[in-house]
């Protein structure tokens, strides 16, 4: 894909309103919430706002990660933000073979909130068992794309040591895909099969051979992973519930795919009272980009896209899942591309655990936020033309495919 073709510049009228916007203290936010706003309009929003507020300079080191950013640019769909990086002190070489000095990072539905404990803006979800979970951000452009591509170094795999770094190179392309908060395409939330709505609890093995879910949740800020028993009997079971994720990989175009690396953030500790058992990064594929429905219950693939995570072991960062060559080939370049996160004793339709009356298995992740949070799942992807590109002057820099 041709560096810099997506380039967007607003008009007059636009860059007028969104300035006003921008002028009050949580504006952006709190105009997203009014539901005035296309989705388009939210990111153009938010891309305005981020290419305002981020500055063309080194940031102090966090993590032992130092960014400095040379350009920052609106395109369609989000921001491309160009920078080199350090990581200990030590600048790290991109590309393929560690030659390339300033990376091109592209994030799509780019977040505006960070974690912040004294932050005014909160977000609060409660599960079936009425477990509410609270946590608090604050708006900051300029720090949000900063952690977003702190996030996304720790993640990439083209990183390498200085030493063949070619100065003024920019190369390969890493792309930062957020799903789209509600009830638009392409939306994340959960989708479940609960016994007690349908009068009593059921052997494991009932779960994988229904065809339609009981309940489903694309708005919900947090939602479940969770497998949980009947109330009074351990053997049998009353709830299960997975989560599905989507992403705009359109964006990816004719390009050829090195990695990918999904990610998500929990919501609250796991619980792991069944006993211990990984999540499975699978295929989803729902009737319709923009919302789950009853029959997306099986709609789900049985092939592992990832090295499975133990849930027990899923801390306070990003859990990843690194891609192999079965989940690759599942992103449309040319459309939205569903996942799914399940319970290996799903995906294998064996339960592996010890079941115990009223107990559960379950993970709680934060999901696409109406605003885009720091914390929202994400899809990371580097990739590469398939053919070279010309070359382009871009403030002394060498743009190379």
């Amino acid at each position: 894909m041709e560096k810099g073709k997506l380039i967007k510049v607003l008009d007059k009228t636009k860059t007028s309103k969104y300035d006003k916007i921008l002028k009050v203290m949580g504006g952006i936010s709190d105009e997203i919430k009014k539901g005035k706003l296309s989705k388009e309009e939210k990111v153009e929003l938010k891309s305005y706002a981020i290419k305002k507020a981020v500055k063309i300079r080194k940031n102090k080191a966090r993590r032992g990660l130092e960014i400095e950013i040379i350009e920052t640019n609106e395109i369609e769909g989000g921001v491309e933000v160009f920078a080199r990086a350090w990581r200990d002190g030590k600048q790290i070489g991109f590309g393929k073979d560690g030659t390339v000095d300033i990376e091109r990072f592209r994030i799509f539905n780019p977040p505006i909130l960070v974690e912040d404990t004294r932050g005014d803006i909160s977000r609060t979800s409660v599960d079936d068992e009425g477990v509410v979970t609270t946590l608090t951000f604050r708006e900051d452009p300029e720090e949000a794309i900063i952690k977003s591509i702190e996030q996304t170094i720790f993640v990439k795999k083209q990183v390498f040591s200085n030493k063949n770094i070619i100065r003024g190179k920019t190369g390969n392309t890493t792309s930062t895909l957020y799903p789209a908060a509600g009830a638009n395409a392409p939306c994340d939330g959960d989708n479940m099969h609960d016994t007690n709505a349908t009068g009593g609890s059921e052997a494991f093995t009932f779960f994988r051979a229904q065809t339609e879910s009981t309940s489903n949740n694309v708005t919900n800020s947090a939602n479940q992973l969770k497998l949980a028993c009947s109330v009074s009997n351990g053997s049998f079971f009353r709830f299960y519930a997975f989560l599905g994720f989507g992403f705009d990989t359109s964006v990816i175009d004719t390009d050829s795919i090195d990695s990918a690396v999904f990610s998500v953030k929990r919501a609250s500790a796991p619980t792991t009272t069944l006993g211990a058992c990984d999540v499975d990064l699978v295929a989803f594929n729902p009737a319709s980009d923009n919302t789950f429905v009853s029959g997306d219950y099986d709609g789900y693939g049985l092939t592992r896209f990832a090295t499975g995570v133990d849930l027990g072991g899923i801390g306070t960062d990003y859990t990843d899942w690194t891609l192999n060559a079965s989940g690759i080939a599942h992103i449309d370049k040319s459309a939205n591309t569903f996942f799914s996160l399940q319970l290996e004793w799903f995906v294998d339709n064996v339960f592996g655990g010890t079941g115990v009356a009223n107990q559960r298995n379950q993970l709680n992740t934060q999901m696409a936020d109406t605003a885009g949070t720091t914390n929202d799942p994400k899809l990371v992807v580097e990739h590469s033309a398939g053919s070279p590109v010309s070359q382009t002057a871009r403030r002394g820099v060498v743009m190379m495919g």
